[in-house]
């Protein structure tokens, strides 16, 4: 098990100790831009690009731990120069939100997934980024949800909701393609635990899910069966 990752001072290293084994990795070169983003505030968010790299969203910072905060807006901005790609985004007690990139014939249309609060359940929306409106009709979450990402290279969303449930939709349909339970769900919060957290691998091929005490599920992203056993984090 890793028992300790650290990054180099200038961040082009990373090392993990595994007992008493170190590896060290130098990690790609990338050049890094800052863009303005103005009520971007508070600090439970983090930046959120989409796959190509052109546009960036809010999103809920899960390994924050602290008391739970919502968004009445989202407002998607161009990379190259901060400037907003659409309308603000206006709706009540947002979680998260993740960028969909969504070909249909020859063109290319942006989509933004949001997830909200809507009593004890919750909401998931696809917002075009370029007009601010609907997609679709919006689709109603069985609980609260915590989480959302879009599959890299399809048109898919997973949403995590609060009691464990993981939620697979095909975007355009609104079809749930997989309704998954994990095994355990060690779900309590409080200002010391973070968020759970849904994810892909970049190729699309797994769906990773992180709970509020570090442990990690990854599924087949086609059957949606667990790879193998929970990971257990033991960091120090």
């Amino acid at each position: 098990p890793v028992e300790r990752c650290v990054f180099s001072e200038n961040g082009s290293l990373v090392a993990l100790v595994d007992r008493q084994v170190v590896r060290v990795w130098r990690r790609p070169i990338t050049n890094e831009m800052q863009i303005a983003a103005p009520g971007w505030e508070p600090a439970q968010w983090r930046p959120r690009p989409g796959f190509d790299g052109e546009l960036v969203t809010r999103g809920r910072w899960h390994a924050m731990a602290n008391a739970p905060v919502t968004l009445n807006e989202v407002s998607v901005l161009k990379v190259q120069t901060g400037q907003p790609a659409g309308p603000t985004i206006r709706l009540d007690n947002i979680v998260d939100s993740s960028l969909c990139a969504v070909s249909q014939s020859a063109a290319k249309q942006r989509l933004v997934a949001v997830v909200s609060q809507k009593d004890k359940a919750g909401i998931l929306s696809f917002y075009d980024v370029a007009t601010g409106q609907l997609h679709q009709p919006p689709i109603e979450l069985p609980a609260l949800p915590q989480s959302v990402a879009a599959r890299p290279g399809q048109p898919q969303v997973a949403v995590l909701c609060e009691n464990g449930a993981l939620l697979v939709f095909a975007i355009h349909e609104g079809r749930r393609l997989h309704e998954l339970t994990h095994t355990k769900w060690p779900w309590s919060h409080s200002f010391h635990t973070r968020y759970p957290r849904v994810t892909w691998s970049p190729d699309g091929a797994a769906l990773i899910t992180v709970t509020s005490n570090g442990e990690v599920f990854v599924r087949d992203a086609e059957t949606g069966r667990e790879r193998f056993e929970p990971i257990q984090l033991r960091l120090k």
